[in-house]
């Protein structure tokens, strides 16, 4: 029998409401470290370091001041980007352990899935950091081929996890089965793409009334999406293999 959208969809969804309450306390727990190690170890970027940037390159500023403006803001962004890789990472892992622990019939709690995931952790590190590294190199070409790349990477945290083989032969499967069921892939991929810009903008808009509370919210909304996401490509992979 073929594999449809719809199905997958409909199983996507059932699992999501099978295991809700297990997902969504692993969504608020991933939250709330995200938001801890962002306010422990990021620092704030402001507009007027955007605007002094700007300013200072388009009047023609002493290039030596141009370059360190330039240093200081990659030097703020390179810590919320390591973290978002760790629990990006923390979160994919967690939840795909909970997948599979509860695919062969346990009883799985977020923080056995939590630690569950421990043993792959490193790698899918690794993982993560390699495939943002390519994609951010493949943006800075013409933009489209960061978004290509990205794209055929998706199934790998899956193949990783499953296989539990080396990370470029994850790379490798998953450009084969992205490549050979995208019309199954790239529509989950594209709502996942809104679903967050989505909650980016609500996240702006509440920005001023935003507390610790309502910050930790928007995330684990966040992470749900990525969940559904993920339990999808899960039961995709999981039918493929069949």
């Amino acid at each position: 029998m073929p594999i449809t959208a719809n199905s997958l969809y409909r199983d996507s969804f059932n699992f999501m409401r099978n295991q809700l309450v297990s997902i969504s306390i692993l969504s608020l727990l991933i939250a709330f470290i995200s938001i801890i190690l962002a306010q422990a170890f990021s620092p704030e970027i402001t507009v007027q370091d955007l605007t002094n940037l700007e300013a200072n390159m388009a009047g023609g500023a002493n290039p030596d001041l141009v370059q360190q403006q330039s240093n200081q803001l990659l030097g703020k962004l390179v810590p919320p980007l390591l973290i978002s890789i760790v629990t990006t990472a923390l979160f994919a892992g967690s939840l795909l352990s909970l997948i599979q622990l509860t695919s062969q019939g346990h009883r799985v709690s977020a923080l056995r899935a939590l630690g569950a995931s421990a043993p792959m952790l490193p790698r899918l590190l690794l993982l993560f950091t390699l495939s943002i590294l390519l994609a951010v190199i493949g943006a800075m070409l013409f933009f489209i081929p960061g978004v290509i790349i990205a794209i055929l990477l998706s199934m790998a945290p899956i193949v990783l996890m499953v296989e539990k083989n080396d990370i470029f032969a994850a790379f490798k499967q998953s450009y084969k089965l992205v490549i050979s069921n995208l019309g199954l892939i790239l529509p989950i991929l594209l709502f996942w793409a809104a679903a967050k810009l989505f909650i980016f903008f609500i996240a702006l808009k509440v920005g001023a009334l935003s507390t610790a509370v309502t910050v930790t919210v928007m995330a684990a909304l966040s992470n749900l999406v990525t969940a559904f996401v993920l339990v999808y490509l899960f039961r995709l992979y999981t039918q493929l293999r069949k």
